[in-house]
């Protein structure tokens, strides 16, 4: 997994890339107000795990799709004070499509203010190494029902290679 880390850190250059353990420490004891999980993984991905109170966001969903999510999960300023700069922790299965959204999402909050609904102050960042680091390294998941797990979604056997076996799960057929 270091190599394809590097290579991640390397081709986006301009993210910031944050350790599993530095966004445990933004969760634990209590999550950090000023803070917002978005899983960047797909509908699918999502239902079967997630980091706990994280949002789902389709990687391909179009800008105004994008601003409305953001505008919806963001939390509020504390009355009468600036919105703080939110933490916008994105994250996938290894960290690729993660780090497409921090930078597509930074270049969003660098667009001119009339765009609608305006955006209020936050930075994006991507957790390095994702989901499949997170849960390698046991640390808390929870399920569609938000209760815990330790199931994810491998994305698919090639992918799926860094993240022990024994913690795949794909979603049930219905």
């Amino acid at each position: 997994m270091n190599i394809l880390l590097y290579t991640i850190r390397k081709k986006f250059s301009g993210v910031q890339h944050v350790s599993t353990d530095t966004v445990y420490g933004w969760l634990v004891p209590r999550p950090r107000a000023d803070l917002l999980l978005l899983d960047t993984r797909s509908a699918a991905e999502f239902g079967v795990s997630r980091l706990p109170g994280a949002v789902h966001l389709d990687p391909d969903s179009d800008d105004a799709t994008v601003r409305r999510t953001l505008t919806r999960h963001l939390p509020p300023p504390a009355a009468g004070a600036e919105r703080e700069r939110t933490t916008i922790a994105c994250y996938c299965s290894v960290g690729y499509r993660s780090s497409v959204t921090a930078q597509r999402l930074n270049a969003l909050r660098a667009q001119p203010a009339a765009a609608e609904p305006p955006l209020p102050g936050y930075e994006a960042v991507n957790i390095e190494g994702s989901i499949f680091k997170w849960a390698n390294e046991g640390k808390p998941l929870e399920g569609a029902d938000g209760q815990p797990t330790r199931f994810v979604h491998p994305y698919d056997k090639i992918f799926g290679r860094l993240l022990d076996k024994s913690l795949w799960k794909f979603p049930e057929k219905q």
